[in-house]
């Protein structure tokens, strides 16, 4: 079952994991949500989150409506998540704007939860790639 800590108790088990793996904090966010995926998939939740869109744009699309719906349940009553804006730019590009209480913090766990998602369940490859900062978003 997923168990949720306080920040600062999670951030510390990410330090330690990505020390004993050799990487940095931010691929060991990126890590975590990768494997976040794989445990919603081995727990046979991962058609929830396939029914949020055909496609990983329109999963993003509605991701918001799937915290909203998780905020209302036990332990999604104590979370803060993210706001998720997106915007396509061409046929291949979107825009990804991340809006979160704890700022930038959890950006790389969020990027690991994306690109998971699109290869596990939409069977499509993204790259992210992280620009800059605008009216309180991570883009």
């Amino acid at each position: 079952a997923l168990e949720q800590h306080a920040d600062h108790v999670s951030l510390e088990l990410v330090r330690a994991a990505a020390q004993l793996l050799g990487v940095s904090e931010e691929i060991g966010l990126r890590l975590l949500g990768s494997h976040f995926v794989a445990v919603l998939e081995a727990n046979d939740n991962i058609d929830f989150i396939s029914s949020y869109g055909r496609t990983i744009t329109d999963c993003l699309r509605n991701v918001n409506e799937l915290h909203a719906a998780y905020s209302g349940t036990g332990a999604g009553r104590r979370s803060s998540f993210p706001t998720i804006h997106v915007r396509q730019m061409d046929e291949t590009k979107l825009h990804v704007s991340y809006s979160s209480s704890r700022g930038a913090l959890l950006a790389p766990l969020a990027e690991g939860v994306v690109t998971a998602v699109a290869l596990r369940v939409h069977r499509q490859r993204v790259t992210m790639m992280r620009t800059t900062a605008e009216a309180g978003y991570d883009v």
